[in-house]
């Protein structure tokens, strides 16, 4: 994870003082549909009048080095933490966290926008060309690096329930062994209790001849 601290100063959006205060890249690196994770760290301050003011994450636009513009994950439990979450500023209050956006491999990070409304121009913008992210390949790396992880995770799985298969199947048969065992035991049972039935049988006869 690639944690960069960025001492920007303070900017102005109307009241609100906007600094950009780091970025982490990759945040959570993972594959999962072919796309990676990048975190940017907030100070929101109100310096004006006396109305409060509403923020949002989702007052924020990442634009990759294709022009395309990203919303920020708002409903997704892979947000970087503490987040910046919607609410009110009142006049000289502040807060601060992370907003969360996913792009593509193949795409770069090109310009961070926060504006203060879809109505208003009041817009700022950090150029991240030299903020510290990472490049494409890297992030392609770790990817290939998280499928190579799974895929030894996903193995180990396998060859526990292949053993654990091949121990039911043991216990099973040694089940089967233990019930022919005593089927055995039993006849040899009936076997030794009608021989004794037979020598009694034998030594009444030959009583009976002795009396004759």
């Amino acid at each position: 994870m690639n944690e960069q601290p960025l001492p920007h100063p303070e900017r102005r959006m109307g009241d609100l003082g906007v600094e950009l205060l780091g970025i982490c890249d990759p945040h959570l690196p993972e594959a999962r549909g072919a796309g990676r994770l990048i975190a940017f760290e907030l100070r929101l301050r109100h310096r004006g009048g006396e109305a409060p003011i509403k923020v949002a994450a989702g007052k924020a636009h990442l634009f990759d080095d294709d022009d395309h513009v990203h919303e920020p994950l708002v409903l997704d439990r892979r947000q970087k933490e503490p987040k910046i979450v919607e609410g009110f500023l009142a006049p000289g209050g502040a807060v601060r966290g992370w907003i969360t956006f996913e792009l593509p491999l193949a795409r770069a990070p090109k310009r961070l926008q926060l504006f203060s409304g879809y109505l208003s121009a009041d817009v700022v913008a950090w150029d991240l060309a030299d903020a510290g992210v990472a490049p494409a390949v890297v992030h392609a790396a770790l990817a290939a690096h998280q499928v190579a992880q799974r895929r030894a995770e996903v193995e180990a799985l396998e060859a526990q329930a292949s053993l654990a298969q091949q121990l039911e199947t043991y216990r099973d048969e040694l089940e089967g062994l233990s019930r022919r065992a005593a089927e055995a035991e039993a006849i040899l049972a009936q076997a030794a209790s009608l021989r004794q039935a037979l020598a009694g049988i034998r030594r009444l006869e030959e009583e009976l001849d002795d009396d004759d």
